[in-house]
């Protein structure tokens, strides 16, 4: 979750030029006082269980555990 901090670093250093980045507010509960926020809030845990499967199938796919 802490890619930003070299996201565009990692961009550049494949060849993209003219990067521009900007960050946005996630919040992941109903907590803000803004109604955007808020109502952003609520959505994200209904995200996080609507793709958990797909998640979870992809690291129990992809990597590989030592028995």
């Amino acid at each position: 979750m802490n890619l930003y901090h070299t996201m565009g670093s990692g961009i550049e250093e494949v060849g993209f030029i003219n990067i521009h980045e900007k960050n946005y507010k996630a919040p992941v509960s109903a907590w803000p006082e803004h109604a955007v926020y808020r109502d952003a809030g609520r959505l994200g845990p209904e995200y996080l269980k609507a793709g958990i499967e797909g998640r979870t199938i992809f690291l129990l796919s992809k990597v590989k555990l030592l028995v």
